[in-house]
């Protein structure tokens, strides 16, 4: 019923995008299919010209990732360490546990540099250094201690590990723990 109902109303312009709805091939799977329809002119009379797409697999893969990501998601704030998904020195990811380390909510670090994590210019450049260049060689730099700006301003320890994500640094992707 809904398909038909979607189907007056792309050829009435009511609906622009397409519809979704599920059938079943002659092995008895089900599929999902993306239609569109839309009014033509054939051979000097009106017709309609439907397109379909058979998405079963790319739903089947949308399920399958947006399992994983609450897998991953569960995981990470779960973790009572801070974690930070970094490039080029930008917060791209920040799990829940930043904010009882520096005090800052996730949304508050990404999108920003990871020099407000820093008491100083000074300081965020020789991270960013001994880092850097640690990464180029392994994919793991282990830092003993270093003092970070907590978002109060107070200077606190943290002992962090950066993880080089991808083959080499020229993307200059890692994961801060």
């Amino acid at each position: 019923r809904k398909v038909g109902k979607y189907a007056r109303e792309m050829l009435k312009g009511k609906r622009t995008t397409p519809y979704l709805y599920r059938a079943v091939n002659r092995r008895g799977e089900a599929l999902w299919i993306m239609e569109t329809v839309t009014s033509i002119v054939y051979e000097g009379r009106p017709a309609i010209l439907g397109t379909n797409m058979d998405i079963t697999e790319l739903r089947d893969a949308r399920t399958k990732i947006e399992e994983f990501n609450k897998l991953r998601s569960s995981i990470l704030d779960a973790t009572p360490h801070a974690i930070m998904y970094l490039e080029d020195r930008k917060i791209i990811f920040a799990n829940n546990a930043v904010e009882s380390v520096f005090g800052w909510k996730p949304e508050e670090l990404i999108g920003n540099s990871t020099r407000m994590l820093f008491l100083s210019d000074a300081d965020f450049e020789r991270m960013g250094h001994m880092a850097y260049s640690t990464l180029e060689r392994s994919r793991v730099f282990n830092e003993s201690e270093f003092l970070y700006r907590h978002k109060s301003g107070e200077a606190i320890f943290c002992r962090i590990k950066a993880v080089r994500i991808g083959e080499t640094l020229h993307q200059n992707r890692s994961l801060i723990v």
